[in-house]
């Protein structure tokens, strides 16, 4: 699902940010808060957004489209607290 490539320590894996893979997909989106286990709510406040901003990067018909740098620290969010879980 992530783009990842090799760090320095070439046994652990870490996810680079590209923005080649921007993603506007409202269904990806809401898929990635879902992973997280996380209320709307908590989420945009853990990305530093409000949850106002981030309803609009959901809705359908799109209000606006979500930034790459959103995207990408809400797929670090879901990821690493996916990771916490297992």
């Amino acid at each position: 699902m992530f783009h990842n490539a090799l760090t320095d320590n070439k046994n652990e894996l870490a996810m680079l940010p590209d923005a080649k893979l921007r993603n506007y997909d409202r269904e990806y989106i809401r898929d990635l808060i879902e992973q997280t286990g996380l209320s709307q709510k908590a989420v945009a406040s853990r990305l530093g957004i409000t949850d106002r901003a981030l309803r609009f990067y959901i809705t359908e018909p799109p209000a606006r489209n979500i930034p790459y740098c959103v995207q990408y620290c809400l797929e670090q969010l879901a990821e690493g607290l996916n990771g916490a879980r297992s």
